[in-house]
């Protein structure tokens, strides 16, 4: 396998704190060396985990964001 296309099928899910009710926020298509994926939650998904799940046997990853508001206060970035 190509390293650039490690993300290639991965999913990313956001979930509450007992990850008994997760949200698919969608799954990452192919990238080529040195691109990175970008996946944009629904409106309305709630969450405090957020899940890395890839179909591969290896993940590696340099950095990951996640951006998001309370769901108590607006605007906050975690």
């Amino acid at each position: 396998m190509i390293l650039a296309e490690r993300l290639t099928g991965t999913v990313v899910s956001v979930c509450d704190l007992a990850e008994t009710s997760c949200t698919s926020c969608g799954v990452a298509a192919a990238t080529g060396a040195g691109q990175w994926a970008e996946l944009v939650c629904a409106s309305g998904a709630v969450g405090s985990i957020v899940k890395i799940i890839t179909p591969n046997s290896h993940f590696q990853t340099c950095e990951v964001e996640v951006f998001g508001e309370s769901a108590t206060s607006s605007k906050q970035i975690y």
